[in-house]
């Protein structure tokens, strides 16, 4: 046999040897990579489990240097400054022949064995000079069509493939047979080309290993089992021996949503860009295969290229966001995830008004065909005199419809749990909860609004008093009304004043923060179906401003008017694409407030984030 196809595990090549082996294998934690004439995903075996790609070693390198001295980082970790020459100086002369204005990749064969002491991993090294790059090992020598050289005493084993070398600690791994290149297309194969790094996930190789992953751990057949005996077992109390079905129902209808996945998954990529004039970008891609369940199902997602945010006020935020819906495609999806688990509840019978329930969740699906909503930033000086919750919702669709379906399933909850502890026997340990409602409590704007109050009596004067920090000292109330046909607004926390803002907004049809976000939506998926946007600033603001109130926190000085982390969720194609934005301006802030944090409460500049 092949000295090869049968090289035993090496114990490990250590820090030096890796770096060798890899080339550029900081690169492969995410600082590294400007596009070579040849594609380096032409060298990847077409049944990889997965690659990263990093395209460009210098263009990359330069992007992250920029932003790590804008945000200060150069200061702490030098090396930040000038990666590539970083990377050279603790390879102590190890990395000659690389082309660092090329593109790098690691790759994880379908044959990899996971279980040795290093990573069974292939990296794809651009080299411009093939004597010079090899002599950065020892002892080379050619062994079957392969060329061995040692680093620290441990064989590297490497392979020309075009414009790269590919080198792995196992020399099995260049052995392989099989067609290269991966079958790129679609967005995930645009994430590959074009982003700077990049994670790929192959699910056509993927898929039956990790399906016989599933299954070697007991798969769906030993949860039902379990399951079973935990019902026969005398471990559920006999209230609810009845809902067995049910739970079984949902065992298999998770395990389906997994062999949906499993089976109709094509790709799926993990992305991420320094951009030295907005920020880090992360793309999240996940595409499925044409004509299937889920690549329909999220290639048809309602979506567009606006920001979703029409309707919310000017005002300071911790959070805010909005969304479109279809609601034909938002009630078959329901149906589709949840109806077996439905059936069977409908079979067992379950607590009186369980269906109704259910009913009045369908009534708000097929009623809604998009939603905003907003958290506002509190007043940290009132607490206690006014609410640290104010938040705003405002869902479009049928408004009448979607104002019934709420109120009704807000009075029916509690009875559901308590309906529920009784079956289970613990009905004296359910606190005690009740929603009453007032029509027409109060008018704002010409906006009649109905009152709905929680209450959750307690001895505990401690407990009463955190009640009325969070929710003001009308306790957990929220107000929900009808503007018009098509908008339903509900709130809790806010002054009459902002919600008259709010009104008014709805009415003209504005959009006030879009100014705020247009920036970020720029680097965002352009087709839509959510948002969301993170005030970071704002919520340390608040979260120091409370503590600054009982000593906690020394004082610090949090720039205003800081972009918030932008979020958003939309079709691409027949796939599903998430995308985030961390603001520069963002960071650089937030580390300044740390180390002034730090500072404070004694610790010094050097004892890092």
């Amino acid at each position: 046999m092949s000295m090869l196809v049968s090289s035993p595990r090496p114990a490990s090549l250590g820090r030096r040897g890796l770096l060798a082996c890899a080339a550029a294998a900081a690169a492969t934690v995410g600082l590294f990579t400007t596009s070579a004439d040849a594609d380096v995903a032409e060298q990847i075996p077409a049944d990889a489990l997965f690659a990263i790609k990093i395209n460009g070693v210098q263009a990359v390198a330069d992007d992250f240097s920029a932003l790590a001295k804008e945000w200060g980082l150069d200061q702490m970790e030098p090396g930040f400054g000038d990666p590539i020459q970083s990377l050279k100086d603790e390879a102590d002369g190890k990395l000659e022949g690389i082309d660092f204005d090329g593109e790098v990749a690691i790759y994880a064969p379908a044959n990899a064995d996971f279980e040795g002491t290093d990573p069974p991993f292939v990296f794809l090294v651009p080299v411009s000079d093939v004597e010079a790059f090899t002599g950065n090992f020892e002892n080379v020598r050619e062994e079957d069509g392969v060329m061995v050289g040692e680093s620290e005493g441990d064989d590297v084993f490497m392979k020309p493939m075009g414009d790269y070398m590919a080198m792995t600690p196992y020399g099995e791994l260049l052995t392989i047979e099989g067609e290269l290149g991966l079958a790129l297309g679609g967005p995930t194969g645009s994430a590959l080309a074009d982003e700077d790094v990049t994670l790929y996930a192959n699910f056509p190789a993927l898929a039956p290993l990790l399906a016989a992953a599933v299954e070697e751990a007991g798969g769906k057949e030993m949860l039902l089992e379990e399951l079973e005996n935990w019902f026969e077992n005398g471990d559920v109390p006999e209230g609810l021996l009845k809902y067995k079905p049910v739970a079984r129902a949902a065992v298999n209808q998770a395990f389906t949503v997994l062999e949906s996945f499993l089976r109709d998954a094509e790709a799926a990529t993990v992305s991420v860009d320094f951009n030295p004039d907005a920020g880090i970008v992360t793309n999240v891609v996940a595409q499925f295969k044409e004509d299937s369940y889920l690549g329909e199902t999220f290639g048809d997602m309602e979506a567009t290229d606006g920001s979703l945010l029409t309707g919310l006020p000017a005002s300071t935020y911790l959070l805010f966001g909005g969304s479109t819906a279809d609601p034909e495609q938002g009630i078959k999806l329901f149906e589709d995830v949840v109806g077996p688990v439905l059936a069977e509840l409908d079979e067992v019978g379950g607590v009186e008004g369980i269906g109704a329930y259910v009913d009045e969740i369908r009534t708000f699906i097929k009623s809604q065909t998009g939603s905003k909503f907003g958290l506002m930033a509190p007043d940290t000086a009132a607490i206690g005199r006014a609410p640290l919750i104010q938040q705003v919702t405002i869902q479009a669709g049928d408004a009448e419809k979607l104002m019934g379906a709420t109120r009704n399933m807000a009075a029916m909850g509690p009875e559901l749990m308590k309906a529920f502890a009784a079956e289970a026997g613990e009905a004296g340990e359910m606190p005690a909860m009740d929603v009453t409602f007032e029509e027409g409590a109060k008018t704002v704007d010409g906006v009649t609004f109905a009152k709905a109050s929680t209450q959750m009596p307690s001895n505990d004067p401690m407990a009463a008093m955190f009640m009325q920090q969070i929710f003001g000292p009308e306790g957990q109330t929220s107000y929900m009304g009808v503007v018009d046909d098509e908008t339903f607004l509900s709130y809790g926390g806010l002054s009459d004043e902002m919600v008259a803002s709010v009104i008014s907004t709805v009415r003209e049809g504005a959009s006030p923060l879009d100014a705020d976000v247009d920036g970020l939506l720029a680097e965002l998926p352009g087709d839509r179906s959510a948002v969301a946007f993170i005030q970071v600033a704002e919520i340390a603001r608040t979260g120091l401003g409370a503590a600054q109130m009982f000593g906690m926190a020394p004082p610090v000085q949090i720039p205003q008017n800081l972009p918030p982390i932008g979020i958003a969720v939309g079709p691409d194609d027949e796939s599903l694409r998430i995308g985030v934005i961390v603001p520069k301006d963002l960071v650089s802030a937030m580390i300044v407030t740390t180390l002034q944090v730090q500072q404070g409460m004694g610790g010094g500049p050097n004892q890092g984030l």
